[in-house]
């Protein structure tokens, strides 16, 4: 017995630290026992292709934070794992946005939104350089950029958003001059002019290859109710379609003409020309809604979109003033709204007029440059057609029906007839209003009230396929859009 007391005595240590280290032996909290260890739980981005030297700012709102997280990741980080700061919790819902994109540069996070599970969650932040952008003329917001991303392809994404001044408000009419054109001759920056009907005035803007406005000094020209421009690049001189004259109403609207100075520490501004370079009130167009010059700079065409009007007026351009044709006008359909000039514009070619009251486009031949009607019977379009544009080709027809939210594709052939192809028209933004194609017609994109739908364009068969991610989100109500390309330095 004593030899078995002596061995219990042995053996009972042991068990006591068996049980010790299970937690203890017959409950209660004392005597040694711990918590089980807790993981941290952040949400990490993974970071890949932000352009050198450039940052992108992001936000967290999740559901574990009372204010929003934010995280600056620079170009140093590429190919890091980078931690927003806030520890989060295991069921807390998040979601990232991106608050302020890096110049020159367009960045994505995959999966922006979801719940934690138990562990930290990493999501892609993809960066990519900007190929070109689009300039959008607004209701509310004067003028916004976007910058147009090489991958995913045709991906939008505002660059620059702050209105610049002097931009204006209700800018239904935007036409670019590229750096190194004839009316730019600049090689730093593009010449942006924007029409703003809502502020009334024309005015001019360098734009650098961030995508950033800076308007050109002593350029807000004031006029009466401008509804469209154009520029005739051969004499660097932009035309100004007017609703009203100056004053009210009277006895119509005026086509006013500005000669671009094109050097010096003024190069960009305009000055008015005198009244026999344009249309004057009276003697042309009662109520000029839409202005177009072909790429020689030689016709300039101008619809009439008054009750009374409905027609398409003709003017011969020499040394930048207007003059009218042989043929004056031709009739249109109900309230023209856009032209657009196919064969390149040149004085032989063909012009197509959307008529947004009877939902047609009437085709006109331009025989040494004046248009003749090609058929007596107008085209039926989508309903309220608003816009159209044709590629560089000359190939193909795109017009954005206002009523029924879509865009009719139409193939040009012989005679500049157009076909409608097959599958259009294309659902798009709800009621759209202006579209315009990228310089390689690989892109189309379409403004509408709170957003912008991209496509790529198919180039065998002019058809559309909307890009990964459209619509993308718009700002100030884009009324107008147009394209171009990056300057070769910052402007």
């Amino acid at each position: 017995m004593k030899t078995l007391q002596r061995s219990a005595r042995a053996i009972a240590p042991l068990v006591l630290l068996a049980l010790a280290a299970c937690g203890g032996g017959g409950g209660g909290s004392s005597g040694g026992s711990s918590s089980p260890t807790t993981t941290p739980i952040y949400l990490t981005l993974a970071v890949s292709g932000l352009p050198a030297g450039t940052s992108v700012t992001l936000q967290d709102a999740s559901s574990a934070l009372v204010t929003p997280d934010a995280l600056n990741v620079t170009s140093s980080q590429n190919g890091q794992l980078v931690a927003f700061p806030s520890q989060l919790s295991a069921g807390a819902t998040y979601s990232v946005s991106i608050k302020t994109q890096p110049v020159h540069g367009a960045c994505v996070v995959s999966n922006p939104s979801g719940t934690l599970g138990s562990t930290s969650a990493t999501l892609a932040l993809s960066c990519y350089p900007c190929t070109e952008y689009a300039y959008t003329g607004t209701a509310t917001n004067g003028l916004v950029s976007y910058c147009v991303a090489s991958s995913p392809s045709g991906l939008l994404v505002p660059a620059d958003t702050a209105p610049p001044s002097g931009a204006g408000t209700a800018i239904p009419s935007l036409v670019l001059a590229p750096s190194g054109s004839t009316a730019n001759p600049s090689a730093t920056a593009d010449l942006l002019y924007a029409a703003g009907s809502g502020s009334q005035y024309v005015s001019g803007f360098d734009v650098s290859n961030t995508g950033a406005y800076a308007q050109v000094a002593g350029n807000t020209t004031s006029v009466a109710y401008p509804t469209s421009i154009a520029l005739n690049q051969a004499d660097k001189v932009l035309y100004v379609a007017n609703a009203e004259q100056q004053g009210g109403l009277g006895t119509g609207g005026t086509v006013d003409a500005y000669s671009i100075t094109s050097s010096g520490a003024s190069a960009g501004s305009l000055t008015l020309l005198p009244q026999g370079y344009g249309v004057a009130a009276g003697a042309g167009p009662i109520s000029p809604s839409f202005v177009a010059v072909n790429a020689a700079g030689s016709f300039a065409y101008v619809l009439d979109s008054s009750s009374s009007g409905n027609k398409l007026y003709c003017y011969s351009i020499s040394a930048g003033a207007l003059s009218a044709c042989t043929t004056p006008s031709v009739d249109t359909g109900n309230f023209p709204s856009s032209i657009a000039l196919g064969n390149a514009g040149n004085a032989n070619g063909y012009a197509y007029v959307t008529n947004a009251k009877d939902h047609t486009i009437s085709v006109y031949h331009l025989v040494s440059g004046i248009p003749v009607a090609a058929s007596t019977a107008n085209l039926a379009a989508g309903a309220t057609p608003q816009s159209i544009v044709i590629n560089s080709a000359g190939t193909y027809a795109y017009v954005v029906n206002n009523g029924t939210s879509t865009v009719s594709v139409f193939s040009i052939g012989a005679g500049g007839a157009l076909t409608e192809i097959a599958g259009s028209p294309v659902s798009t933004v709800s009621s759209p209003f202006a579209l315009a194609l990228d310089a390689s017609a690989a892109l189309l994109y379409v403004t509408g009230p709170v957003s912008i739908a991209g496509y790529a364009v198919t180039a065998n068969s002019g058809a559309l396929t909307p890009l990964a991610g459209s619509p993308f989100s718009a700002l100030g109500t884009p009324l107008s859009i147009t394209m171009g390309g990056l300057p070769p330095s910052g402007g």
